[in-house]
């Protein structure tokens, strides 16, 4: 008797990076169900599985790794440490702290898939969505406030959704 093998999951998903916070935002693309991650790394390992395809928005080059520091038990300070290095232009692969730890991720970025110099907001655009922008600013330096974690909750919610909408 042949094992009936089960179809990967496909999660959609985008990660938030702030100074004594971060964010991940989950979707599964078959319930449309989110789970949301906040400052819990131990939680976050917990969502990662080889039975599931993470596909977002220019993943490749910033939010896999952001996944790997999480995953790695960096601090929400180290954290955007990694964020800072990787906006700056630099190569996670490179990045002295994540030397060294090794982990499966089924990371799928749908930006190489897509017009090199769009952006997810200019495609948003373009596919009849709201653009919306984060109202709080990355570097704050202080915890985020109630009011302040849940929209940015909303924000990235939008983003996996159309990440979503993308794939």
């Amino acid at each position: 008797m042949e094992k009936e093998v089960e179809a990967m999951k496909l999660i959609i998903y985008d990660t938030e990076v702030f100074r004594h916070n971060w964010i991940v935002v989950f979707k599964d693309k078959e319930t449309g169900s989110y789970t949301v991650i906040h400052n819990d790394n131990e939680a976050l390992r917990d969502c990662i599985s080889d039975d599931n395809i993470y596909i977002g928005f220019n993943t490749k080059h910033y939010d896999q790794y952001i996944i790997k520091g999480i995953c790695a038990g960096f601090t929400p300070e180290e954290l955007k440490r990694l964020n800072d290095y990787l906006i700056g232009g630099f190569q996670g692969w490179q990045y002295p702290d994540l030397q060294g730890f090794f982990f499966k991720f089924n990371n799928v970025d749908i930006r190489d898939d897509m017009y090199n110099a769009l952006s997810l907001k200019a495609i948003e655009g373009h596919i009849g969505m709201n653009i919306e922008e984060s109202e709080i600013d990355f570097n704050i330096d202080r915890v985020l406030t109630q009011e302040e974690l849940e929209q940015t909750i909303h924000y990235c919610k939008h983003d996996v959704d159309a990440t979503e909408k993308l794939v």
